[in-house]
């Protein structure tokens, strides 16, 4: 431990901490054998580089049942040290919501401000707010280097999409992407957490992604640089909110923005398929179920082409390759429809929703019972109710 913290009464040098974040609260728990309660605080770091100490909350309740989830989250082996710290106290920290932070360490009240070192890895928070292609990388992109908490993951993606609201003409054209992938990262976490309301996609959040995605070159490859991949991705992502936020009519609007993107696009890549080919499959599920029938087959028929095309396509990499499996389960769900329609028997709503499963990233019994209830209705509406043409409320952008 630096700053002598062996000559300052009541620290510990063995001390350990970790944190994570839920909503406008810092959680802490502070591990070792003879830590003072007393002497613990936080210091932040915002984005200009400025340090803020945090005010503390003295209800810790909430933040207990915050961390022991975390800990639940962290390795066997992680979770076997921090087993035999003698002394285990959590402290909550109230955020500021108007403020981005970039850092936030644990500290001893001594004059030093003494750190505590991070227990882990996956339980720091020393890149809240990544700044560069590599933090982005090391810290949000890829979810085994991610923080193991969800609502901290999430916390952190919404402060990049704050950060770069107006901005876009001053960012670096490497960082687009990511910023790209922290708002789709964002609407998966808050699906995990059930988060629900108009303001957790607001339009000014959508203007903003679709405004990077129209910024990038065309014709790059890597999910994280090809524009086509993040447009498909964002629509794959929001289509899942809608049918999480009971808003059926702008799910289909994104599946259906989705088909007419592949349809129209003549650029195809294998990292366009994962997306494309789930998508599609619950597309069509839906016009059957409005008994649209022939767009609904075609639709089908569209899963089985994009599988084809992306076996046909050779890859190295072993992600782009284990995708194709959920290809190949959507295309053969698409293809045990269109038996089905072939012998003539009834579509049924449990049998749509049945045969979307494979077409839904968001996994659990939970989210299948949702589609379950937007096949019903749209089974309930039929083709005359409402329109198949583009809404507005999911903004329109050309991804070529």
């Amino acid at each position: 431990m630096d700053q002598n913290a062996d000559t300052v009464p009541d620290i510990d040098p063995h001390a350990r901490a970790l944190a994570c974040v839920s909503g406008d609260r810092l959680n802490v728990r502070c591990l070792g054998g003879s830590v003072n309660a007393g002497r613990i605080s936080a210091i932040a770091v915002d984005r200009d580089g400025a340090e803020h100490r945090l005010m503390e909350d003295p209800a810790t309740e909430a933040a207990t049942v915050y961390l022991n989830n975390l800990t639940g989250r962290l390795s066997d082996k992680t979770r076997s040290r921090m087993a035999r710290s003698k002394i285990k106290i959590d402290r909550s920290f109230v955020l500021d919501p108007s403020v981005l932070y970039r850092s936030i360490r644990v500290v001893f009240l001594d004059e030093a401000s003494t750190k505590v070192p991070w227990a882990t890895r996956d339980a720091e928070l020393d890149f809240l707010l990544p700044n560069s292609v590599a933090e982005y990388r090391d810290h949000i992109s890829f979810d085994r280097r991610r923080h193991k908490d969800p609502a901290t993951v999430r916390f952190s993606a919404r402060q990049v999409l704050a950060d770069h609201e107006n901005k876009l003409d001053h960012v670096d054209p490497e960082v687009l992407g990511y910023i790209v992938n922290s708002f789709v990262i964002y609407i998966y976490k808050s699906i995990e957490l059930r988060s629900t309301g108009d303001l957790v996609v607001p339009s000014a959040m959508l203007q903003l992604v679709f405004g990077a995605i129209s910024r990038m070159d065309p014709g790059k490859t890597g999910v994280r640089s090809d524009k086509d991949h993040l447009f498909i991705s964002v629509n794959t992502c929001l289509w899942h909110f809608y049918i999480h936020n009971s808003e059926p009519l702008k799910a289909e609007n994104c599946l259906e923005i989705i088909l007419d993107t592949y349809r129209n696009s003549s650029r195809f890549v294998i990292t366009h398929g994962y997306n494309y080919c789930l998508s599609i499959l619950v597309c069509g599920l839906i016009r059957l179920a409005r008994k649209v029938d022939a767009p609904g087959r075609n639709a089908l028929e569209t899963v089985v082409e994009i599988f084809r095309r992306s076996v046909a396509q050779d890859t190295r990499n072993v992600t782009w390759f284990a995708e194709m499996a959920d290809s190949h389960r959507a295309a053969l769900s698409a293809i045990r429809v269109l038996e089905i329609i072939k012998q003539r028997k009834e579509l049924t709503g449990s049998l749509l929703a049945e045969a979307a499963k494979p077409g839904i990233r968001v996994k659990g019994d939970d989210f299948q019972r949702l589609v379950e209830k937007v096949i019903e209705y749209f089974v309930g509406l039929g083709p005359g109710d409402g329109s198949l043409v583009k809404s507005t409320d999911a903004p329109r952008v050309e991804a070529k």
